[in-house]
């Protein structure tokens, strides 16, 4: 990748922003997140984003906040940048989520901005590191929302799992590719998934999805939602509900203070 800039910036419907990375001579780059604001988040949501890349899908769930957030992101430099953005319920890993018992993997490093590193090769990344691994079920292992996005690594894991009540899931171009995701569909609808956003597999921007199924969830992240802890930035406030430090409040827009109550300190 190369030496990595970033700014912190808003967008991308991270609440009071996130850092973002950019490539020389280009906007800084967002990911899409369509699919993922598709899936209504509950406070008692555990979610595990697989590919993190810079947090934008992590850290909006964590300050909403839910009760807890796995964020695994292989690429070490991309994950320098993510670990910027310190949440007591975000979890970082910096691991690629494999479908066996591998405990590292090779990983293809693309050139650009990291979007298309993957532990697939597709014959066109000029560099490799070697990264620890996870094994897909343990990663979600009682999570209750996933979100995937793997480069290709997603037709190797067993995606439906008894905890989660959604998946948000992007395809990628392989062999037999659109066999595979069919097939992937299928299953999750045999397992009482419903599509809330159908892939279309029509060009890069259609083929990413999101589906979900009735199941309950219990709890909450408590230091959050009971006022104890800025759902910005992860201080210490106090507050009778869940709320923000003086900091947080200046910073974050009007719109996503909503619902959130300003510290009183």
């Amino acid at each position: 990748m190369g030496i990595v800039q970033y700014r912190f910036m808003q967008g991308g419907g991270v609440p009071g922003g996130h850092n973002v990375i950019y490539g020389e001579g280009h906007n800084p780059f967002i990911t899409p997140m369509k699919e993922c604001t598709s899936i209504p988040l509950r406070h008692s949501d555990v979610v595990v984003d697989i590919g993190a890349y810079v947090g934008t899908y992590a850290i909006r769930c964590a300050r909403f906040p839910v009760k807890q957030v796995s964020a695994y992101e292989p690429t070490p430099q991309t994950f320098k940048i993510l670990s910027l953005t310190q949440i007591p319920n975000m979890h970082l890993m910096n691991a690629a989520i494999v479908g066996d018992d591998r405990k590292s993997v090779d990983l293809f490093i693309s050139a650009g901005i990291g979007v298309t590193n993957s532990i697939v090769n597709g014959n066109r990344k000029p560099e490799i590191v070697t990264v620890p691994a996870v094994n897909y079920i343990e990663a979600v292992k009682g999570a209750s929302i996933v979100k995937i996005d793997v480069e290709g690594a997603e037709y190797d894991y067993p995606i439906v799992q008894p905890s989660l009540r959604a998946i948000i899931l992007d395809f990628h171009p392989m062999p037999d590719w659109i066999d595979k995701a069919q097939q992937m569909i299928r299953d999750m609808e045999v397992a009482g998934f419903r599509a809330v956003i159908t892939p279309r597999f029509d060009n890069g921007w259609t083929r990413a999805g999101s589906w979900i199924r009735d199941i309950e969830t219990k709890g909450e992240y408590e230091p959050m939602m009971s006022g104890l802890v800025c759902c910005g930035c992860g201080r210490f406030i106090e507050a009778d509900a869940k709320g923000l430090c003086k900091t947080c409040w200046q910073a974050w827009t009007p719109k996503h203070r909503a619902g959130y109550l300003r510290s009183k300190t």
